[in-house]
């Protein structure tokens, strides 16, 4: 193994946000790494993110519990315990926490990469490279996804097939995720991408996992098949307690069609209502009952209003404007 990362605090800026790195507490904007680092040159690292609420890191040892298997199967030795790395993520969040309003949150990024390359002459550098970041949650846009809906539209590309990358690996090789986004951007700046797999059952979009009401049950594609969500998880749970049906299966475009209410899952926003899938529109209302139920359950659970927390970032126009949707 190797040697465990040496911590050590030293915020010059009280003022500027923090990042770690390798061991090391630095000013957000002199945070970098090597040209020699695979992650530079072989996108070689996973990675894991989560989000606060009300300023504490939520479900946070589910999200590193992940990032070890993510590194397990990637066969990277991190040189640090779990807990290590809990407790300086932890660190990063209180620092940074103290720079946002009370009504803000933080979406925090653990990664970890391989190293650096092995230089003609000369040795790699021993051990991993791990950083450790924070950004402010872009709360107005989630209010417009909460109350309009998301569009969803498939690109072109499919996503990795499962025996050349297992997609429950989170990792920073993400070109065909990027190109899919420009595709969907340049058709429609607001939509997200809607990823089939090469059998053309729908897998997940570039950055959350897809549900589907068909025929009053609700569906998500199976768990070998998709990044394994921690917000996927627990509307599994939610829909369990609320008595929901609920099954994993597979997922076509005539299905999508025939929907009758849909939503997508990430860290960031938890869950958001889908408008509609390349164009036609899913329900009458959104959100649709069931993403209400799940979303209003999902406050509940956690003791926080998430959709009222990105509403009040809005402007008293853009604010109003959505109220009269």
């Amino acid at each position: 193994m190797a040697p465990a990362h040496e911590t050590r605090s030293n915020r010059p800026v009280a003022h500027v946000p923090v990042a770690y790195i390798d061991g090391r507490f630095v000013p957000e904007d002199e945070a970098a790494i090597s040209i020699f680092d695979r992650a530079f040159r072989f996108a070689d690292a996973v990675f894991d993110t989560s989000r606060t609420i009300g300023h504490r890191p939520y479900k946070f040892r589910e999200h590193l519990e992940r990032l070890w298997l993510s590194l397990a199967h990637a066969r990277i030795d991190p040189g640090m315990s779990i807990d290590e790395l809990e407790r300086i993520s932890r660190e990063v969040v209180a620092s940074n926490a103290r720079l946002i309003a009370p009504n803000d949150d933080l979406w925090l990024r653990q990664f970890v990469t391989r190293g650096a390359v092995k230089r003609v002459g000369g040795d790699a550098r021993a051990g991993p490279t791990i950083v450790v970041t924070t950004e402010r949650l872009n709360f107005a846009r989630m209010a417009r996804a909460y109350r309009l809906g998301v569009p969803l539209i498939v690109p072109s590309l499919r996503a990795p097939p499962r025996a050349s990358l297992d997609p429950r690996i989170k990792t920073t090789s993400r070109m065909t995720h990027n190109l899919a986004e420009h595709e969907v951007a340049a058709i429609d700046p607001e939509s997200y991408p809607l990823m089939l797999d090469t059998e053309g059952f729908v897998s997940e979009s570039t950055g959350a996992n897809f549900f589907a009401v068909l025929e009053g049950t609700l569906v998500t594609a199976g768990d070998p098949e998709v990044l394994n969500g921690i917000s996927r998880a627990t509307v599994l749970e939610l829909a369990g307690a609320l008595g929901l049906k609920c099954r994993q299966g597979r997922i076509t475009p005539f299905d999508l069609a025939n929907a009758t209410e849909a939503f997508i899952t990430a860290t960031s926003f938890c869950m958001a209502p889908v408008r509609s899938v390349n164009g036609a529109a899913l329900g009458a209302a959104i959100p649709g009952p069931v993403t209400r139920a799940l979303m209003d359950q999902w406050a509940k659970a956690m003791g926080h209003d998430f959709v009222a927390q990105a509403v009040s970032h809005l402007e008293p126009g853009a604010r109003a404007a959505l109220d009269a949707r």
